[in-house]
């Protein structure tokens, strides 16, 4: 029996021999907007106060973010803690 497995831009084939029985995923429920993801996780971070206890009007904050070789909404993290945190002095490091 010949499958298509999605891999990348397009299917691999697999000649699989035997008994074969197929099991598709269960459906995943739609992804929350990265907006309202990144508001909810810093309305409610895990074992930490929220930003706001943390830095006062003029502190130097640093935001970390990955280098482009990663797809991660990093204008989306820096707006997010940017509304949050108005009053800082914000500079960004970019991991590679």
């Amino acid at each position: 029996m010949r499958i298509d497995l999605p891999y990348g831009a397009r299917p691999r084939s697999v000649e699989v021999g035997g008994r074969v029985q197929l099991v598709d995923a269960p459906s995943l429920p739609a992804a929350v907007p990265v907006g309202r993801a990144l508001a909810d996780a810093l309305e409610r971070p895990i074992d930490s106060p929220p930003l706001e206890q943390l830095a006062r009007a003029g502190d130097r904050v640093t935001v970390i973010v990955s280098d482009a070789t990663r797809d991660e909404p990093r204008a989306h993290l820096l707006a997010a803690v940017r509304a949050r945190l108005p009053a800082v002095r914000l500079a960004v490091a970019i991991a590679t």
